[in-house]
């Protein structure tokens, strides 16, 4: 059902995008072109189905790009992409790479894109056990690189995997099997390293839904999963891998998400993730903090103990900062997102209550930009399950909101950004029958720029 045709479509999700000033007035830093939204631009009409959650990326310079897949009527994947300039228009798609399978279904997957435009692509067909992940590079000047099987022998039941990628264009993927947590790590000139193994004997045990995993400039990189516990395992490029270490040793982790975990310039790390503390308990949302001299800090609660709290994510950035936002769930009619920020020298700060507007949120992610400029985009559910897609833009000293609204861009949405305050965001307006893992539609796609013809991008 589209969008378009109905003011607000029953039975969809509705997502929120907020975008806060947390620490400097705006006006301090306006360049001379605001930043604003661009007009919603048509990445992809396709008469193939479409997958259930496009990835996009941004660089430094605002280059964006976009990566989903297609199925065809004979069940074959087209994994494609599509790259747009600054205050652009999106380049026609181009194939990455093509998998034939037996049955119709796409597969899930991984895009990070650096600051310079190196990009990391990953992906794993969905519905087979005995699947491995795939990875390739993308360099700017010459492409994407050949694929990469990310296959270990004797292993089986892989996850999907993750990638990250830093300025330089180093990067690093990471995946869970049966015997523990998997890495390799890419060098522009030197390719792929080979596989290493943390060991995991827990791995398995339960549902295991991946990893996450983050790259700084420097090249240090940390990953993080669940085994009922939220583990985490860091590489510094001088000693290479350490020991999976276990972050919380009491409660469960929440099996909706994959801890998520985010690095800075100076090494720190964060990861945060929904916990039952005990059986019965409301989920609560806590975060483990890595100081190089230190090691990691004892897990800190963040959300309040009267609800319920999920679906955490955790952003940093060049000054150190950490942004982490999540859903409050229940009570009704209390759901709203909530945030806090963190400062070097001075810890989490208070809980921000960021929106309250009935409904109910989830998949949330955040940015967090140089100059300490928020993004948190969520799923949102209004009490009349219409689809919204709105942008919130505060200015903490003022507590101005300005409004914008995404219409016609669908749930199943991805959004990044880079610490010079560009985002893009993605959705798609579905516009054929939904199959067991896809539907027919148009992929569609906002950037937020510097623009000179729209002072709010209202």
């Amino acid at each position: 059902m589209s969008a378009s045709r109905h003011r607000w479509s029953p039975a969809l999700v509705a997502v929120a995008a907020l975008i806060v000033c947390l620490d400097t007035p705006i006006a301090a830093h306006a360049a001379i072109c605001p930043m604003a939204w661009s007009p919603v631009q048509v990445v992809r009409a396709s008469d193939g189905d479409l997958n259930v959650r496009p990835q996009v990326g941004v660089d430094a310079a605002g280059w964006a790009m976009a990566v989903w897949t297609e199925l065809d009527a004979g069940a074959t994947e087209h994994i494609l992409f599509a790259r747009r300039p600054p205050k652009g228009v999106w380049s026609a798609p181009q194939e990455v790479f093509q998998s034939t399978g037996l049955v119709p279904v796409s597969s899930e997957l991984d895009l990070a894109v650096g600051a310079g435009g190196h990009a990391l692509l990953t992906w794993r067909r969905q519905g087979f056990a005995d699947d491995v992940p795939w990875v390739t590079s993308f360099d700017p000047n010459a492409g994407w690189a050949a694929p990469v099987a990310l296959r270990v022998p004797t292993e089986k039941g892989p996850s999907p995997a993750s990638v990250a990628v830093n300025a330089r264009g180093e990067g690093v993927v990471s995946w869970l099997a049966s015997g523990g947590v998997y890495t390799r790590i890419f060098q522009p000139l030197a390719g792929w390293s080979a596989i290493h193994r943390g060991r995991d004997w827990k791995v398995g045990i339960g549902p295991t839904w991946g990893t996450r995993v983050a790259m700084n400039d420097a090249g240090q990189a940390v990953v993080a999963w669940e085994t009922l516990r939220p583990r985490a395992m860091r590489f510094d490029p001088t000693t290479g891998w350490q020991a999976p270490e276990t972050l919380l040793d009491h409660g469960r982790v929440n099996q909706d998400r994959v801890p998520e975990v985010t690095i800075a310039p100076t090494g720190d790390a964060f990861v945060t993730w929904a916990d039952e503390e005990h059986m019965g308990a409301n989920l609560a949302v806590f975060v483990s903090h890595f100081q190089p001299a230190k090691g990691w800090a004892p897990a800190q609660r963040l959300s309040g103990p009267n609800y319920h709290a999920w679906s955490p994510d955790v952003a940093t950035n060049a000054q150190g900062q950490a942004l982490v936002a999540w859903s409050v769930e229940r009570p009704r009619p209390q759901t709203r997102l909530e945030a806090t920020l963190y400062r070097p020298g001075t810890g989490w700060g208070p809980v921000i209550a960021v929106s309250e507007i009935g409904g109910s949120f989830s998949q949330v992610e955040a940015d967090l930009s140089d100059i300490g400029i928020a993004t948190i985009t969520s799923r949102h559910w209004d009490d009349d399950l219409s689809m919204i897609l709105m942008s919130y833009t505060m200015q903490r000293k003022t507590h101005l909101i300005e409004v914008t609204r995404h219409e016609g861009m669908n749930p199943n949405h991805d959004v990044a950004g880079q610490g010079n305050g560009g985002q893009v965001l993605s959705g798609v307006d579905w516009s054929g029958q939904e199959n067991a893992l896809g539907r027919r539609g148009t992929l569609q796609a906002r950037v937020r720029e510097h623009r000179c013809d729209a002072a709010t991008g209202r």
